[in-house]
């Protein structure tokens, strides 16, 4: 979690730190958006913009897209893929719980395919 006047430079640091690739961006005890590795690329380094002189929450993606933590995985990446994110926020009773990436999604599926790579290259 980052506060939203936070400098892009401080939400990096704590990315890298944390090995995580998403913040949860926070105004006034309310959780306002998402910043991620992906915002931070696109909208800070793209443009040439100081890191220091730039806010969280000039680059996050607002208003959080959440759905219920109870629900299955696949629902989850179909809310991912419909509103075009790859971080979407879990809730319980509709209370924050998570952050699910597709990176989290790639692990889920490698813990339940066990199949060889060689079951699924073609011979071209």
């Amino acid at each position: 979690m980052i506060k939203s006047e936070a400098s892009a430079k401080e939400a990096a640091c704590i990315m890298r730190d944390s090995s995580i690739s998403s913040l949860l961006v926070m105004e006034n005890d309310d959780y306002v958006g998402i910043l991620t590795h992906r915002d931070m690329s696109e909208k800070l380094v793209a443009e040439g913009l100081d890191p220091n002189g730039v806010k969280a929450a000039s680059l996050m993606e607002s208003p959080l897209i959440t759905l219920e933590a109870s629900l299955p995985m696949n629902e989850a990446l179909l809310a991912m893929k419909k509103n075009q994110i790859r971080h979407i926020v879990a809730t319980v009773d509709g209370k924050i719980a998570g952050v699910l990436s597709i990176t989290d999604f790639a692990r889920y599926h490698s813990l339940s395919i066990a199949d060889p790579v060689s079951e699924f290259w073609s011979n071209s």
